[in-house]
């Protein structure tokens, strides 16, 4: 019997295809950054078999997000691109700033999803880091997350 499915975006189809096929999203790591630009490379795993793909990192991110995927890159990045992580300040003196580790980027902001899709939980945070996430959101072309952090900017300017 043939499933005919819905999807809103090119990311939701990929996901209902992968889920057909039994293709998993394993993780996504961002390896690169070369002239502003990002390069990621997606995980994936059908029959016990890796395969490493190439994407544009705001497909990457996406789709990670649907397959609730975790997504990493590396410190000398995030530092090449002017992206501080709030962290532990023990844990930043131990650090050496040529360091290539590995690091695991949140991918709600620190929201756990049912938080998160719910709209609540952005008011522990500043509204400069409402606007970073805001950003990244249509970045992501994540548009829900966008106007619910929209909103609660909304909420603290007027």
């Amino acid at each position: 019997m043939k499933q005919h499915l819905f999807c809103k975006i090119t990311h939701d189809l990929f996901k209902s295809f992968a889920d057909r096929f039994d293709i998993v999203v394993k993780q996504v790591i961002i390896h690169k950054l070369v002239d502003g630009v990002f390069y990621s490379s997606i995980i994936c795993e059908r029959d016990k078999i890796e395969e490493i793909i190439d994407a544009r990192t705001s497909d990457a991110i996406a789709l990670a997000l649907r397959f609730q995927a975790p997504i990493f890159t590396y410190k000398n990045i995030l530092d090449k691109a002017g992206i501080y992580l709030n962290a532990n300040p023990s844990e930043l003196e131990d650090q050496n700033p040529d360091d290539d580790s590995v690091l695991s980027t949140p991918d709600t902001f620190g929201l756990d999803t049912d938080e998160e899709k719910a709209g609540e939980g952005y008011t522990k945070f500043s509204l400069s880091e409402l606007h970073e996430f805001l950003e990244m959101a249509v970045q992501e072309e994540d548009y829900e997350k966008a106007a619910r952090i929209r909103d609660e900017i909304s909420k603290r300017e007027s």
